[in-house]
């Protein structure tokens, strides 16, 4: 009788500790999937495009003084010498700036394999810099403008689009003037 108690006792800390494994091995199985499903969708760090942007248009040639981006603060008049001076953003959002004193670096995206946009919104819809609902320019040939200027999906012949917004404040150079706009940019894979 003492070894059968003994057996029960035995098949049942078994019995206990195979279903502690078991259990572990499914959440880590779980746990585990979702992390790769994650990783397949992403090729780069999202969070990064608009810090890399604003970093690199502190390495554009300051003569040009186009660096309009600083802190979550948009200046007018520097914003409107960008749209004058850039017609293609791809290199400052994803690529490489270089001047003869420093460089800049992307974000591990191919500038020749994405389009970039930039557009401003308030509450009253675009926000035209310089005539300009979209600043960019496309593969194609055309240009962000003319796809926002006709309500059209400036990505719909690519293989993946993705859009990002960043609330900013457009610095006016007036207190009185001085408003919250949203910063967006859509990044088109070719």
């Amino acid at each position: 009788m003492n070894k059968k108690g003994q057996l029960i006792t035995f098949d049942f800390s078994t019995s206990i500790i195979l279903l502690i494994m078991f259990t572990i091995i499914i959440v880590s199985v779980i746990i585990f999937s979702q992390k790769l499903d994650e990783t397949k969708y992403y090729e780069f760090e999202l969070e990064y495009v608009f810090d890399n942007f604003e970093n690199n248009l502190k390495y554009a040639d300051p003569i040009n003084n186009i660096a309009f981006i600083s802190n979550y603060r948009i200046d007018e008049d520097k914003l409107k010498n960008f749209a004058n001076q850039v017609t293609d953003i791809d290199s400052y959002v994803l690529g490489t700036i270089s001047n003869s004193t420093d460089s800049s670096h992307g974000i591990g995206l191919d500038e020749n394999a994405y389009d970039t946009c930039l557009y401003f919104r308030d509450e009253n819809g675009f926000i035209e810099i310089e005539g300009k609902k979209a600043l960019g320019e496309l593969k194609n040939g055309d240009t962000c403008h003319m796809y926002f200027d006709s309500g059209d999906n400036p990505c719909e012949n690519y293989k993946q689009a993705t859009s990002f917004i960043k609330p900013v404040l457009l610095d006016k150079h007036n207190v009185a003037e001085n408003k919250i706009i949203q910063m967006n940019l859509v990044v088109c894979k070719i």
